[in-house]
């Protein structure tokens, strides 16, 4: 029904406060372009509206049908933006997995909007908003509305010189974000070069090794080692002789983990480096060991208290008694010696 319509469609406005504001409202959309359109072409042609609001509909109505594409382009790629933000939304990310993540989500971009395998998917058996907006928009009906019976198609074929303004634009919103995550998480960033007890980076390293004769990735591992222990003002070259030493041992024992894909917690894994009864007599971690404390434990998290605010409030409703209330606010914010 139209009331329906209308409740559904308040779904798609932009909030603030919602996290994922821009990407949810725009797959929303590519899913209900043929309800949206029912919904204007009903209002055009209903005489008891006011004209200017009918005039308006009528106007947005004609446009869904140059939109389509830049609809499913816009939501696919808010929506690979927003899984890779997601992946620091988190109270404890660990801060092992920031390059690895960055240089995947990198690649994700220059693979679909730099090169444009993006449009692989219209028209295809790939399930992105932009093959959903292209596949809604193509199997919904004609539409006609009005007293003069004007028709609405919502599919329409783009013509090569459309589809190109749309690929460059694309490509360049891909490309300045890309440049923004490079100098965002820099790998010369302390945090960054924890990367070098990402075990499933040593494994890949490893494999290449045994199965390609290929060391490349064991040497680009070994030079972030050696400047994650350089910013810590610990000897490079011995640090990273007793780090690889120790990643493979770590490889082998977490190998039915790092082959099936499912790695544990790196952090839970390199923790038992710590404990004498893991290591071997023989074993040199005068330099590991301290960069490796610094590592369990720092902290990698993004507002935690704004985005735990549900789980603040009910505890303070939960504490409230005779002082309302106030005595909790003002120690949650510090204001008592």
């Amino acid at each position: 029904s139209e009331m329906c319509i209308r409740d559904r469609i308040k779904d798609l406005h932009f909030a603030k406060q919602r996290f994922d504001s821009m990407a949810s409202p725009q797959l929303l959309y590519c899913a209900l372009m043929p309800a949206i359109a029912m919904l204007l072409a009903y209002v055009a042609s209903d005489e008891r509206g006011d004209s200017k609001q009918r005039a308006r509909a009528s106007r947005r109505l004609q446009e869904m049908p140059r939109h389509v594409l830049t609809a499913g382009l816009s939501a696919s790629y808010s929506g690979e933006a927003i899984r890779f933000v997601r992946l620091f939304d988190m109270a404890e990310h660990d801060p092992a997995l920031t390059y690895r993540q960055k240089m995947e989500f990198v690649e994700k971009l220059t693979v679909l909007f730099i090169d444009g395998r993006i449009w692989d998917s219209a028209g295809g058996e790939d399930p992105t908003p932009l093959s959903m907006a292209w596949d809604t928009a193509r199997e919904a009906r004609p539409l006609y509305y009005g007293a003069d019976g004007k028709v609405v198609h919502l599919f329409c074929k783009p013509s090569p010189d459309h589809a190109q303004r749309l690929s460059d634009g694309l490509q360049a919103v891909a490309g300045s974000s890309i440049k923004r995550i490079h100098v965002e998480l820099a790998v010369e960033d302390v945090g960054v070069l924890f990367t070098a007890f990402d075990l499933s980076r040593w494994f890949a390293a490893r494999c290449d090794m045994k199965e390609k004769q290929n060391s490349d990735k064991l040497h680009i591992l070994e030079r972030h080692a050696r400047s994650m222990f350089q910013s810590w003002h610990l000897d490079g070259s011995a640090g990273v002789q007793e780090l690889t030493g120790m990643a493979f041992r770590l490889c082998a024992q977490e190998e039915q983990h790092l082959k099936a894909g499912r790695p544990r917690d790196n952090r839970v894994v390199w923790e038992a480096v710590l404990s004498s009864d893991f290591r071997e007599p023989n074993d040199r971690v005068d330099t590991l060991l301290p960069m490796l404390e610094i590592y369990l434990s720092a902290a990698d998290s993004t507002c935690g208290c704004e985005r735990d605010l549900g789980a603040l409030l009910r505890m303070l409703e939960a504490h409230k008694g005779p002082v309302d209330g106030w005595l909790h606010d003002l120690l949650l914010h510090g204001a008592l010696p």
